[in-house]
């Protein structure tokens, strides 16, 4: 499990299934990643581990392995889009259990990025999916759109969110560089450093909030490709006193607690759960409208956070801006988002996918008798 929001909820959403319904066994390829650690500790945890075995081997070694696996199960789970889902169809298919997938971002824009064969396997094995979930009703879209006969399979859920342990978690000690650098008005971002995240987006709005002398610093909480492109535009735009990149963080929450603002500077997001995490903390968010929908289902309103033109880097720095010295509108964000996270509830978001893995294996269990 690597350390996106994507695998952090998957985390969640096996904590909270009721165990007087459910048996669980997660498989993955592989054992690295820095969430592994944040599985159930009563989930039979399976991982494929082939030493120099090509990846092509490999992937055979592990399908034959989930395939004996999902003998002993009633429905096999594709926890997130692209591989962890053509594994599950095709094991549906050999053992003639159900398959039910998740889609958390928006496809048709992943796909390109993703190889050239992924596009074509989506469109050969989603369909063969018995459900599948989508995160918000613009990944839903989108997926109609790609193969209109999987609307009637589509199933719009929310992430679980696990508030307790967020809040808890923020009470723990946060890194030195916290108290010691970051000063000023504190601005943060959390996410993958890839170009979906638009993080060279928002330097050029805090270089506009500079202009104006505004005294604030940026945190870019993550890892990735985009790390040192990221880095020559913060010297280029002269904030290399101004930002920072500190890594990735398994427990960010600590640093998430003493923000003033956090900012969702993404290009497409199907969801956001960084914002829905800032706003259970009492941080408010500002966040682009962009393509997937998930910052307009959780900010739409425009009562628990606010909203800007998608890749309008100044009406992002004046959003931030107004967070951090309109005191009234702010305090109204803060205690609107308190409410809005409810509805993310992991205890309450878990009992409906309960009921649809219920649905879905009884209706596969009456069209095969």
């Amino acid at each position: 499990m690597r350390g996106g929001g994507a695998e952090r909820v998957q985390a969640t959403l096996l904590r909270f299934l009721n165990r007087d319904r459910f048996l669980l066994t997660a498989a993955y390829m592989s054992r690295e990643g820095v969430l592994s650690a944040e599985l159930p500790a009563d989930v039979r945890a399976i991982y494929g581990n082939f030493g120099r075995a090509s990846r092509m081997a490999a992937a055979h070694q592990f399908f034959k392995r989930l395939v004996a696996l999902a003998r002993q199960h009633d429905v096999i789970f594709g926890m997130q889009e692209g591989s962890p889902i053509y594994f599950a169809v095709l094991a549906a298919l050999v053992t003639r259990r159900p398959a039910i997938g998740w889609i958390h971002n928006l496809w048709s824009r992943l796909a390109l990025s993703a190889g050239i064969w992924n596009r074509p396997a989506s469109k050969c094995l989603y369909p063969l999916a018995k459900s599948i979930i989508c995160v918000s009703h613009q990944v839903q879209a989108d997926l109609t759109a790609m193969k209109p006969e999987l609307r009637p399979k589509l199933h719009v859920l929310a992430n679980p969110l696990d508030t307790a342990t967020i809040s808890n978690q923020a009470h723990q000690a946060a890194p030195e560089w916290v108290h010691s650098w970051w000063t000023g008005k504190k601005i943060l971002a959390c996410g993958r450093l890839t170009r979906q995240k638009g993080f060279d987006l928002l330097l050029e709005g805090i270089a506009a909030l500079r202009q104006k002398g505004l005294n604030c610093r940026l945190v870019i909480l993550g890892e990735g490709e985009e790390r040192s492109a990221l880095l020559e535009r913060t010297h280029a735009l002269g904030l290399s006193d101004r930002v920072l990149l500190p890594g990735f963080y398994p427990n960010p929450y600590p640093i998430f607690k003493v923000a003033d603002v956090f900012v969702l500077s993404s290009r497409f997001e199907g969801l956001g759960m960084v914002m829905l995490e800032a706003m259970v903390l009492g941080v408010p968010v500002v966040a682009f409208n962009c393509e997937g929908g998930g910052p307009e289902e959780i900010l739409g309103d425009g009562s628990s956070g606010l909203l800007v033109e998608p890749l309008h880097t100044q009406q992002l720095a004046d959003g931030v801006e107004r967070l951090l010295f309109d005191h009234s509108f702010r305090s109204r964000c803060v205690v609107a988002a308190s409410q809005k996270v409810r509805q993310y509830d992991a205890s309450l978001v878990a009992r409906r996918f309960e009921d649809l893995f219920v649905h879905t294996v009884c209706d596969a269990r009456s069209n095969l008798s």
